[in-house]
């Protein structure tokens, strides 16, 4: 009778063993964090390297080609994100023939408790601007998240 008890008591205990170091080969899927960001607006304006203060920005979308130097955008966003982000923040300028000009990126630290977001930066364009139809896009970590068209005149 201690015989069989032992026998069952070790084929149970070989059985879960079986059960606990049976593992799939393969690889191992990685999760990515979901950001959960809304574009609000992107607004352009003209300004000197220097920026300017909020209250003396004006927001446009054509601008004059031989007052144009720098060409700056605000950014703002809605947060609806759970937990602290790092991002990597993308910034695609393309002129009228739709060619890439410029690509900058820039690490962006979100805080859960910002609920309300805004960013900004400039750009010049190094060979001097051109009449017509530009186009900025906003990625954040490889996903579009907006886009928005200027026109110099």
């Amino acid at each position: 009778m201690i015989r069989e008890i032992l026998t069952i008591l070790t084929i149970i205990l070989l059985a879960s063993c079986s059960l606990i170091t049976t593992k799939k080969d393969g690889p191992v899927e990685k999760k990515t964090k979901t950001v959960k960001l809304e574009l609000s607006q992107i607004l352009f304006y003209n300004a000197p390297k220097e920026n300017l203060t909020n209250k003396l920005r004006l927001y446009q979308e054509k601008f004059k080609l031989q007052n144009l130097d720098y060409l700056w955008y605000e950014l703002f966003l809605i947060n609806h994100n759970i937990e602290n982000t790092d991002l990597i923040l993308t910034e695609k300028w393309f002129n009228s023939k739709d060619s890439l000009i410029a690509k900058k990126e820039r690490k962006v630290f979100l805080d859960l408790f910002d609920d309300n977001l805004g960013y900004n930066a400039g750009f010049k364009q190094d060979n001097g601007w051109e009449r017509g139809l530009y186009r900025l896009e906003i990625l954040l970590n490889n996903n579009i998240l907006g886009k928005k068209e200027f026109y110099l005149y």
